[in-house]
């Protein structure tokens, strides 16, 4: 696969979903078999169990390219250290060893509860929008009359 190319497709919702660069022609096209047969999974057993080979095609192959990526990561590594480009080195070993975090996407109302409503989300967002521009969000808390020395000549 060429590096930095990314697919595109389209869910059952119609929005657009970005596979990662480890992802395969091969695990694409598993993918987009998998998606027809999940439709017609229910009609009986033979197509439902072809759905299941297909998951764990899919799975396998999946496992193949990210094992595929850690390899070459590792092997430009080695070849950047046989260089001595230590910031290439330190890139690609936090590349291999970081830890992928899901984004949070949690709207909260005022009172602190999760608002899951699409119109209540968007009631937030108009309402944090239409603000007025010197209105902040947060107390302003004068801290330094915690610390402050009052016997202190130039604090007083």
């Amino acid at each position: 696969m060429a590096k930095g190319k990314k697919y595109y497709h389209r869910n059952i919702q119609g929005r657009i979903r970005i596979h990662a660069e480890t992802t395969t022609e091969d695990t694409l096209n598993l993918l987009a078999e998998r998606r027809h047969y999940k439709t017609k999974m229910k009609e009986n057993a033979a197509t439902a169990k072809h759905y299941n080979c297909l998951c764990r095609a899919v799975n396998r192959s999946a496992k193949e390219d990210k094992e595929h990526l850690i390899r070459s990561a590792c092997r430009e590594v080695q070849e950047t250290r046989m260089q001595n480009k230590t910031k290439a080195v330190y890139e690609g070993v936090r590349k291999i060893t970081r830890k992928q975090a899901p984004q949070v996407k949690i709207i909260k109302d005022k009172g602190g509860t999760v608002l899951t409503a699409p119109t209540a989300v968007k009631e937030r967002w108009i309402g944090q929008r239409d603000r007025p521009c010197g209105a902040t969000l947060y107390q302003k808390v004068d801290i330094f009359h915690f610390w402050r020395p009052r016997s202190h000549p130039r604090m007083a």
